[in-house]
C-alpha cells in the first residue's frame, strides 16, 4: 500500500461517494424546478441512500469472492450512466429513480474500503483506513460546495454532466492502477449475501459497532438534508451557491479522521467513541438555542462532521479485525446499518422539519446522538473494542 495508491484510492473513494451529496444543498431549488413539495424533495436523499442500501447488500460482498479491480471499475462505470441520465431529466418521477441508482453506484467507494485494509500493514492500518476516510469526508464535504457553486454559474443540473464525465475518466484510471488480486475464493452467491447477516447475529462486537455508526450517521443526515431549507428560509434567504459554501465548514473533520485513526491504532477508540458522541450532542444543542446564528451553524456543523468522522475511523479500524478474509461481508453489514440510519434519519427530518420546523430537526439530531454517547460511556470497553 504506497502513499501514491493510498492517496489515488482516497481521491476516487471522495468522488465516488460525491455523486449522493450533490443534491442536499440544492434541494431547495430542485424543488421548485420538479414542481414538488418540501417533504418529497427532501425523500430524494432517502432514495439515493436506499439504493446505497442495495448496493451495500447486494454489491459490495461480491469483494469477497471477485477482483475488486474489475468490480470497481464496472460500478463506477455504471455510476456514469446515472449521472448523465440525471443531467437530462425534468421531472420528479424519473429523477428519484435515478437517485436511486445513483446510491448504488456509489457502493464503489466502500469497495476500495477493504481493499485498503487487505493492502495495508496492520500496525498502519488505522491511519491508512484514516486516510482514505479522509478522502470520503472530502467527497462529502465538498461535494456540497462544488455543487453549489456550479449550480450559481451553469444551473443545478450541470453538476451532474461534470460528475459523468469524472467518472468516465476515473473509472479508466483505475483500471489501470488498481492492483490486480489473485483469484478468489468461490462461494455460492446465495451464501455470500447471508454471510455479512450471519456476521451481525454473531459478532456483538460487529452489532454494537453497526449501531454507533448507524446513529451518528443519522445525526449528519438530520443536519444536512434540513440545513438547506434552514438556510434558505428567513432570517437567512441564502442561494444554493452560498448554501454550498457551508459544505466548507465541516473539513475540520478531515483532521478529526487522522486523528482518530492514531488513536486507533494506539487501542483508544473507546475514548474516541465517547467524544464523538458528545460532540454531536453538542453541535445540535448549539444549532437549537441559536438557530439564526450563522456562526452557530458553522460550529454545529463541525462539531457533527467531526463526531461522525472520530466515530466512523474507529468503527472501522475495530470491525476489519474481526475476520481477515470476510472484510468485504464485514463492511457490507456495518455500512448497511450504518446508512440505514441514515434513512431513518432522513425521513424523521423530512417529518420533522415540515411540522416543527428547524428546531423539530434539531430535536430529531439530538436524539441520534443520544444513541450514541449513552452506549459509548456506559458499555464496558471490552463491549466495544473485543
Amino acid at each position: 500500500m504506497s502513499r501514491s495508491l493510498t492517496w489515488l484510492l482516497a481521491v476516487a473513494i471522495g468522488l465516488t461517494v460525491a455523486n449522493m451529496y450533490y443534491l442536499m444543498p440544492l434541494l431547495n431549488q430542485i424543488r421548485g424546478d420538479l414542481g414538488t413539495s418540501t417533504f418529497a424533495a427532501s425523500l430524494l436523499v432517502t432514495y439515493s441512500q436506499f439504493g446505497y442500501g442495495l448496493g451495500l447488500f447486494f454489491v459490495l460482498p461480491l469483494g469477497d469472492i471477485f477482483r475488486r479491480r474489475v468490480l470497481i471499475v464496472v460500478v463506477v462505470a455504471g455510476s456514469a450512466v446515472a449521472m448523465a441520465g440525471q443531467s437530462l431529466v425534468h421531472s420528479y418521477a424519473p429523477f428519484a429513480l435515478l437517485c436511486v441508482l445513483v446510491g448504488l453506484g456509489a457502493v464503489a467507494s466502500h469497495i476500495m474500503i477493504p481493499l485498503g485494509a487487505d493492502l495495508a500493514k496492520p500496525e498502519q492500518r488505522g491511519r491508512i483506513m484514516g486516510r482514505l476516510m479522509t478522502g470520503l469526508l472530502a467527497g462529502v464535504v465538498l461535494s456540497r460546495t462544488a455543487a453549489g457553486a456550479v449550480t450559481a454559474a451553469f444551473g443545478w443540473q450541470s453538476i451532474y454532466t461534470i460528475s459523468a464525465v469524472l467518472m468516465t475518466v476515473l473509472a479508466a484510471v483505475l483500471w489501470r492502477v488498481v492492483p490486480n488480486e489473485p483469484h478468489r475464493a468461490h462461494l455460492p452467491y446465495r451464501s455470500l449475501l447471508a454471510r455479512g447477516s450471519r456476521l451481525l447475529v454473531s459478532s456483538s462486537l460487529l452489532r454494537r459497532r453497526s449501531w454507533l455508526g448507524g446513529a451518528v450517521f443519522g445525526g449528519l443526515t438530520v443536519m444536512w438534508t434540513s440545513l438547506a431549507f434552514h438556510l434558505a428560509a428567513a432570517p437567512f434567504h441564502y442561494s444554493s451557491g452560498v448554501i454550498g459554501l457551508f459544505g466548507l465548514v465541516a473539513l475540520g473533520g478531515l483532521l478529526a479522521a487522522n486523528v482518530a485513526g492514531h488513536q486507533a491504532d494506539q487501542r483508544r477508540t473507546r475514548r474516541s467513541s465517547i467524544v464523538a458522541g458528545i460532540f454531536m450532542c453538542t453541535g445540535f444543542a448549539i444549532m437549537l438555542f441559536w438557530s439564526g446564528s450563522v456562526v452557530a451553524m458553522c460550529v454545529g456543523i463541525i462539531f457533527i462532521d467531526v463526531a461522525t468522522q472520530s466515530m466512523q475511523i474507529s468503527n472501522q479500524s475495530i470491525i476489519f479485525t474481526i475476520a481477515a478474509d470476510q472484510r468485504s461481508s464485514i463492511n457490507s453489514a456495518y455500512m448497511l446499518v450504518f446508512y440505514l440510519g441514515g434513512a431513518i434519519g432522513s425521513l424523521a427530518t423530512g417529518y420533522a422539519y415540515s411540522h416543527f420546523g428547524w428546531h423539530g430537526s434539531c430535536f430529531a439530531g439530538l436524539l441520534f446522538g443520544l444513541a450514541a454517547v449513552i452506549p459509548s460511556v456506559f458499555l464496558p470497553s471490552e463491549a466495544l473494542e473485543h
